[in-house]
Order: structure tokens, then C-alpha cells, then sequence
């Protein structure tokens, strides 16, 4: 573990897996898990006018799936051609980068199996006493809730982030990507 930011920029390329609660009449009627690849391009950090050390970074490139339950289809979410906004992480103190808050900001559409049912949709995930870039050993919190009929896809969060190769990144995107066509 690193007592500081990567002073370089860099990519970034993980996996995790994402849970969040799918509700149907205000009862939970499943607690759906999905797979998740991310991209990001990470800059060097500055320094803001408080003092405090903090880089952006953009997520480049977002694969979601797993397999519904409620729906018995294949959700998926990935990227929408929107122009994405900035996402940042910034350290809690001037005096360490470590612990650190860390906010993803992501704009996604949703498909069932090959079939879009919603675009552009607002995503933030954020976490707390980040202890190292790429975060590891913390769960972040998302909202990328939507509704789809009569079910609520409620906030959740991303846990077993993991480092991957760029050539298992892009076998895996690929995969993911083939559902819909």
C-alpha cells in the first residue's frame, strides 16, 4: 500500500462486482448481483487552493451483466455515447493523500438481453477511506437507480475490485459487449 497518490497518470483497468435491490410494491423481490468492468484514465494530481491533493479521471469505458431473477432476461449497462463527466478523487487531509474519498460519475443506458430500455441514465458511486489507488479493501456506495415497469433498481454497492490485464479486460468487454449484438 502506497502512502501517496500515483504522481503519474495512468489506465486503469478492474473488475468488480456490483449488488443492488430490485423492488417490486416496495418490497425487495431481488437482490441482483452483476459483473462489472471499468476503464479509467487517471491524471496526475494537483493540489486545490485548500491545500488538499486530489487527481481526476474519466471513466473510459463501463461493462455491466448479470442475470435477473424477476425479469429472467440478461440486464446489462454500459457507457452512453453522451459525453461523459469527470470524476475525482481527493484526499480527507492536506497532510496525506491517505484516507481519501473517491467519486465515480458515469452516464449509462440499460439494456434487456440486445435491447435498449433506457438511455442515459446519471450514475454516482462514492467511497470512503479509500486507502489506496485502485481502491481495494472498501465497498462504494452507488446510485444508479432507475425504474423499469413496475420494478425499482435501488442504490447498491461495488465490492471485489480487482486489477486485470488489458488483454483479460477486452476478452471479458467483448463477452459482455456480444449480448447485444
Amino acid at each position: 500500500m502506497a502512502d501517496f497518490f500515483p504522481e503519474e497518470s495512468g489506465i486503469e483497468h478492474e473488475s468488480s462486482r456490483l449488488t443492488m435491490g430490485v423492488m417490486r410494491n416496495g418490497a425487495l423481490a431481488e437482490e441482483l448481483h452483476l459483473d462489472a468492468l471499468l476503464l479509467l484514465r487517471r491524471s496526475a494530481p494537483q493540489r486545490t487552493l485548500t491545500g488538499h491533493r486530489h487527481f481526476e479521471f474519466e471513466i473510459a469505458e463501463w461493462e455491466v451483466q448479470g442475470r435477473s431473477e424477476v425479469l429472467d432476461e440478461i440486464i446489462s449497462m454500459t457507457l452512453a455515447t453522451a459525453p461523459q463527466p469527470r470524476s475525482v478523487c481527493l484526499a480527507a487531509q492536506p497532510d496525506s493523500d491517505f484516507p481519501a474519498i473517491i467519486i465515480y460519475n458515469a452516464i449509462f443506458d440499460v439494456y434487456l438481453n440486445d435491447q435498449l430500455v433506457l438511455a442515459n441514465q446519471t450514475g454516482l458511486g462514492i467511497g470512503t477511506g479509500i486507502s489506496e489507488i485502485p481502491p481495494r479493501r472498501v465497498d462504494v456506495a452507488f446510485q444508479k437507480a432507475f425504474d423499469f415497469g413496475e420494478l425499482s433498481f435501488r442504490a447498491g454497492a461495488c465490492s471485489d475490485m480487482a486489477s486485470l490485464s488489458e488483454s483479460d479486460f477486452r476478452v471479458r468487454a467483448s463477452e459482455m459487449g456480444s449480448i447485444r449484438g
